[in-house]
């Protein structure tokens, strides 16, 4: 009568030692976006990682990339592209399939026409083995026919939700463009709101005369 509830509680335990296995895999990378081809998929657009990173089921990766130089990616959506673009490790060690989710993406020096939303949950996403990572197109990426997005550098985060061969070995970045309307370009300093300056001034205003009062 005891057998059962001894195989339930191994079975707990295991869950648990597994569970507790889980990290997040930190990768901090800047890279050189004009040596790369934005409209390959093959090594072109790939960018070796100053350190290979091992990934698990159950991890958490926080990836953030830079473009040296002040340049930035500008995507240009018309009618004859979808203006998409990825974040992928690649070239696994062993090829696994794979899901992820809970993916938050932030672009950095983000300029853009459109409606993208920096900072939302984007959900999940399965594709392909010898890569890991998040690809978007069309709404996903919030450009509309017409419309462009730029940016200098990004910070994606997502968990490993499954990964089929257990643990990966990933040792490049693939930062790439595909449909189209991806260029390099110089980075745009985004102009502040008109009223910020104002704004500002006011409360340095406020700021003294409370100082003042104080003083008297």
């Amino acid at each position: 009568m005891k057998k059962p509830f001894l195989l339930a509680a191994a079975g707990m335990m295991s869950v648990t030692a597994s569970l507790s296995h889980a990290a997040t895999v930190v990768v901090d990378q800047t890279i050189d976006i004009e040596a790369v081809d934005l409209n390959s998929y093959s090594g072109a657009s790939y960018t070796a990682l100053d350190s290979a990173v091992t990934i698990s089921t159950g991890d958490t990766v926080d990836m953030t990339v830079n473009f040296a130089n002040n340049k930035a990616i500008r995507l240009d959506r018309t009618s004859n592209n979808t203006g998409g673009f990825t974040f992928w490790l690649r070239t696994a060690s062993p090829y696994s399939s794979w899901s992820i989710a809970n993916v938050v993406i932030e672009l950095f020096g983000l300029n853009t026409n459109g409606d993208w939303s920096n900072g939302a949950n984007l959900g999940g996403e399965n594709n392909g083995s010898d890569h890991l990572g998040w690809l978007a197109s069309g709404a996903e990426n919030g450009l509309d026919n017409g419309e462009f997005l730029e940016f200098s550098g990004y910070r994606i985060t997502y968990q490993v939700s499954a990964l089929n061969a257990g643990t990966s070995t990933y040792e490049n970045i693939q930062t790439s463009t595909w449909g189209g309307g991806g260029s390099v370009v110089e980075a745009t300093v985004v102009p502040l709101p008109a009223a910020l300056p104002l704004l500002l001034v006011a409360l340095g205003g406020l700021g003294i005369a409370g100082r003042r009062r104080k003083a008297a």
